[in-house]
């Protein structure tokens, strides 16, 4: 025997207790055990919570709320308290002592608070960064060889340099075999130190993957006569 079935989950029960009355909803149920008292976890949850009547904080007057922590009867009134709050900081500060002093880049008078006399030496950020501008910056190099130099790799010609031959390299490695892996890399045929006409030259260049590619120089002196007949199509692959 399956038992009864339960009027709201639709399951079937074992027939431990007669039908019982639940306490929240008054409904007809087949228990699950002798001591269930409710016919859902809903109506258990619902008669257990406890409501807690307050006065609002802002406006003063009573609400009911399910925890004690509640402090506001609705979103307005804490809005309004924020408001205050703000209020009455702004207030404080204007209320507060001011001296004067004398700005260290344009020399102009400003007030500050007694809290603020001895860290305030500007009287806008404006002051602060032209006063703190060339040698007087923290990030100041006084030694200006260990500047970091122009990148020649990084402009737009050689971009376009590198866009053209992976373009016709077929966006693959020209030494294509089981050996390939890694990302692809292009490479100058000519070295770009020794060859300054030909940095920029199409056919001094050629699309390599990562494990193709030369990484001492006497691979890329050794190698460089196999590249250029692939290049000009001397060598299929």
């Amino acid at each position: 025997m399956k038992g009864l079935k339960d009027i709201k989950s639709g399951r079937f029960v074992k027939n431990i207790a007669t039908e019982k009355q639940c306490l929240f909803c008054h409904n007809p149920f087949s228990p699950r055990h002798n001591n269930q008292k409710f016919c859902s976890h809903e109506c258990s949850a619902k008669i257990n919570k406890k409501e807690h009547t307050r006065n609002c904080v802002q406006c003063n007057e009573p609400f009911t709320s399910v925890t004690m922590k509640t402090r506001f009867c609705s979103h307005k009134c804490y809005g309004e308290s924020l408001i205050k709050e703000k209020v009455k900081k702004v207030l404080k500060i204007k209320t507060q002592k001011k001296c004067l002093k004398v700005c260290e880049h344009c020399s102009t008078g400003f007030y500050v608070i007694l809290s603020r006399i001895n860290r305030a030496r500007f009287c806008s950020k404006n002051c602060h960064g032209k006063y703190y501008n060339g040698e007087k910056s923290c990030h100041y190099k006084t030694d200006r060889t260990k500047l970091a130099k122009h990148q020649i790799r990084n402009d737009a010609a050689y971009q376009d340099w590198r866009k053209q031959i992976i373009k016709r390299d077929g966006y693959k490695c020209r030494m294509t075999n089981s050996d390939c892996n890694g990302d692809l890399q292009i490479h100058h045929i000519l070295p770009w130190r020794d060859y300054e006409n030909l940095r920029y030259e199409v056919n001094n260049g050629i699309c390599l993957c990562k494990f193709h590619h030369p990484r001492k120089r006497a691979e890329e002196i050794r190698l460089s006569p196999y590249f250029q007949e692939i290049i000009n199509n001397k060598i299929l692959l």
